[in-house]
């Protein structure tokens, strides 16, 4: 039997929390994927990282902040089939950041709040 090993696409998302408040971020038409819609920091893990690892590169894309994984905290775990793909979607949450977080992608996001 020559099958090729099950493969699945990982996604993180970050999730920044300020007592009541969460970070969003709203989509632009450049991303194509859920246009006009508000979004926490997420992106792919790559090749050669660890979830964590894309966790703490996505947010310094995407806003600018320089996390350190020893304050990540996985907070959710969903597998999901989506059409011809499975998905492993990582929720993680920093306990503490410093600076303060900036469109960094003005081409994919338009607003921050």
């Amino acid at each position: 039997m020559n099958e090729e090993p099950f493969r699945f696409v990982a996604n993180v998302y970050v999730v920044f929390k300020d007592k009541d408040r969460y970070l969003l971020q709203l989509r632009s038409i450049a991303t194509k994927f859920e246009v006009n819609q508000y979004s926490v920091v997420a992106g792919h893990v790559d090749g050669n990282e660890t979830m964590l690892e894309a966790a703490k590169r996505e947010t310094k894309e995407e806003i600018g902040i320089d996390l350190d994984i020893k304050h990540l905290k996985v907070a959710h775990v969903v597998h999901r089939k989506q059409s011809d793909q499975e998905r492993v979607d990582f929720f993680v949450v920093p306990d503490s950041w410093q600076g303060t977080p900036v469109i960094n992608e003005p081409d994919k996001a338009e607003d921050l709040r």
